[in-house]
């Protein structure tokens, strides 16, 4: 989330930011309670010069492939990224690292859940 109830995603489109909606089908909200004001400040404006940069289909499709058929497709462009692959860099720009041992190829946004920097505060 950047800011009150808007969030940041990553979707088809490309990287766009809206408001979040109690009409969301299922969503979780994660947070790490030990960040500094300047972490915070850092991880939000990394996400906000990310908006209207693309999707990585790609990434997203070799995910899958990896998942599934357990090929190691290694299709991630630095210039493009999907939600999670996002999250991750901004967290990894102020020196924590959310999901350590899993790499771009095959993170999915559950992996999340299980960040050990994580804490989940709602869900819906």
């Amino acid at each position: 989330m950047v800011g009150d109830y808007v969030l940041m995603e990553s979707v088809f489109s490309g990287v766009r930011l809206r408001r979040l909606s109690t009409k969301e089908p299922h969503f979780h909200i994660l947070r790490n309670e030990e960040l500094f004001r300047s972490q915070r400040r850092d991880i939000v404006s990394f996400v906000l010069h990310k908006v209207n940069v693309k999707y990585d289909l790609l990434l997203f499709i070799g995910i899958g492939l990896n998942r599934l058929f357990h090929l190691n497709t290694k299709w991630n462009n630095k210039s493009r990224y999907i939600c999670v692959e996002m999250i991750v860099e901004a967290y990894k720009s102020v020196g924590i690292d959310l999901l350590p041992g899993i790499s771009y190829n095959n993170m999915i946004p559950d992996d999340l859940m299980y960040s050990t920097k994580l804490k989940k505060v709602y869900s819906l």
